[in-house]
């Protein structure tokens, strides 16, 4: 589901009637809900979706049919016995979520401990299985907000390109945006 709605994010990012807003430059702060993050210092980023519940923030790669995705969204979050249940559903959804239209090249879910939080990422690259030259990369989190653990936000960057043109600083650039991520109360 993730990689479907990321898929569907960057299709209409692209193709949005909606004229899509200008992030500042440098970057600020962005709220969603009980939480906020900053997105990448770099200019040429674009809201295309901004709701009660998800924020969707593009810009063109450097290659043709290059474009990154930035995707907020909040969730309600089941209640877990440990970390390691956490872990083990989120397993389980990718695993089910790995079927149909997308074949993957790779996979994986860890828990991330870097903010303190119980939070979850994933790294996955894949395409669709009609259009392989067009490649996904995705790195996302899942945390839980530690004062309300029923409210969960899903944070993620990715890079849609042609095959032999993923940007090897993805992870990088997820990762640091991630750490910025904040727990508002």
């Amino acid at each position: 589901m993730l990689r479907t709605a990321t898929a569907i994010g960057l299709a209409s990012l692209l193709l949005s009637c909606v004229t899509p807003k200008p992030l500042p430059y440098p970057a600020q702060r962005i709220r969603l809900g009980s939480f906020s993050f900053m997105p990448p210092d770099e200019p040429g980023w674009f809201e295309s979706v901004s709701a009660a519940a998800t924020r969707e923030i593009g810009r063109p790669g450097a290659s043709e049919g290059e474009n990154y995705l930035i995707r907020a969204r909040l969730l309600t979050i089941g209640s877990f016995a440990n970390d390691e249940d956490f872990l083990a559903r989120g397993r389980e959804r990718l695993l089910a979520e790995q079927k149909g239209r997308f074949s993957y090249r790779y996979a994986t879910i860890d828990l991330w401990p870097s903010l303190g939080a119980r939070c979850l990422r994933e790294s996955f690259v894949f395409w669709e299985s009609e259009a392989p030259e067009t490649v996904f990369t995705v790195v996302a989190f899942t945390c839980v907000h530690p004062r309300a653990p029923s409210t969960g936000i899903m944070l993620s960057l990715s890079q849609r390109c042609r095959d032999g043109h993923e940007d090897p600083e993805v992870a990088a650039k997820a990762e640091a945006m991630a750490a910025t991520l904040q727990f508002l109360d």
